[in-house]
């Protein structure tokens, strides 16, 4: 039993193929994690739950934020699995603490990749490279955890290369990590 969950709006990133850029302009706010634990702790019994979607936009902007939720998460017991959506650069950056967060009770993360290209990736003011991307999938796999990943093909001017790149990408992530999921 399964609840979607939104704990904060917005994005600090410049997609320029996001909707959260315009409705929020790179703006990022979230509830507390004590507010985000006392909530999804109230939801879960009322609701039996075993699991929380996170439907934020971005869920590892703040690092601090997700390291206290999680410690409360683990402190608290409550037996939910959850998963979120993340950035490359919040995995990469929060690369250090996945113990506490995967023991929390974190079984996949949502990861935007968008292109194998990194003339697209710049293009689309992604602000990551590939490199970044597949160093999200080499932590994936460092703490047994699914990671799903979106890609988008047809953006402007992309070329053949482009989506032959994206694909290698695709193929990458599946080999570093066999849990990877990878979808268009």
């Amino acid at each position: 039993r399964v609840l979607n969950y939104v704990s904060s709006q917005g994005c600090p990133y410049r997609c320029g193929y996001c909707s959260e850029v315009s409705i929020f302009g790179c703006r990022w706010k979230s509830l507390t994690a004590e507010r985000t634990l006392n909530e999804i702790l109230s939801l879960s019994r009322g609701y039996n739950l075993n699991g929380i979607k996170f439907y934020d936009s971005n869920f590892f902007v703040n690092p601090s934020r997700v390291i206290d939720f999680s410690e409360r998460l683990v402190d608290s017991q409550p037996g939910i699995k959850w998963s979120a959506s993340a950035h490359p650069k919040g995995v990469i950056r929060l690369s250090d603490h996945f113990d506490i967060i995967k023991k929390s009770g974190l079984v996949r993360l949502l990861i935007g990749a968008e292109s194998g290209s990194q003339r697209i990736l710049d293009f689309v003011k992604k602000d990551i490279t590939v490199e970044q991307i597949i160093a999200s999938g080499e932590i994936t796999k460092k703490y047994d955890l699914a990671g799903w990943y979106s890609f988008i093909l047809g953006l402007p001017s992309e070329k053949p290369e482009d989506v032959s790149a994206t694909i290698r990408v695709m193929k990458e992530l599946k080999r570093i990590n066999p849990k990877a999921y990878t979808s268009i």
